[in-house]
């Protein structure tokens, strides 16, 4: 709080450059390699396939825009051109591969052990509630501790440096 409201992060902007921001964002997604290569490796296929699609719709299919249709109270219905790949290409790849996980498993090529099946989970969500009620100490008494704090401060002070770089990064992008 006192960082925020003392303009010290105005401060940091100043000496932050795309220099400095580039390899930041990079380090942070080259920190994830090894997760993604371990879930990657449940199902190659799969995981081809969705790079495949982010690639095309992020690097090919961004300047493409898509008719959707539109009500406007003056002009009643029509149509307006929008850019769905330069704006969701993530996302539009991972729902387009799931929705191809989907058929798989319904038409039962997937065995039922295959971790690219999507209904291995569906037990979680049937047996979860479906609204929970948060109620104060339900944890137990919170306890705070010297070393907890120096921690967390440290932590969220390197994750400040960070996310100005990131949202530095991707103000720039946009």
């Amino acid at each position: 709080i006192v960082i925020g409201f003392t303009g010290l992060i105005g401060l940091l902007l100043t000496w932050i450059t795309p220099l400095a921001i580039a390899p930041t964002v990079a380090l942070v997604g080259l920190s994830l390699f090894n997760v993604a290569a371990q879930k990657a490796s449940l199902h190659w296929g799969i995981s081809f396939m969705t790079m495949a699609f982010m690639i095309l719709f992020s690097q090919y299919l961004r300047d493409v825009p898509v008719p959707l249709p539109i009500y406007k109270r003056s002009k009643g219905c029509t149509f307006t051109k929008l850019f769905i790949f330069k704006l969701f290409p993530v996302l539009m790849a991972i729902l387009i591969s799931w929705g191809f996980c989907a058929i798989l498993t319904a038409t039962g090529v997937f065995p039922a052990d295959d971790p690219a099946r999507t209904d291995l989970t569906t037990d979680l969500l049937k047996d979860s509630p479906w609204f929970r009620i948060p109620y104060p100490g339900q944890w137990g008494l919170p306890t705070v501790s010297i070393a907890g704090v120096f921690g967390m401060l440290a932590g969220v002070i390197a994750s400040m440096i960070e996310s100005v770089g990131d949202y530095y990064a991707c103000a720039r992008l946009s």
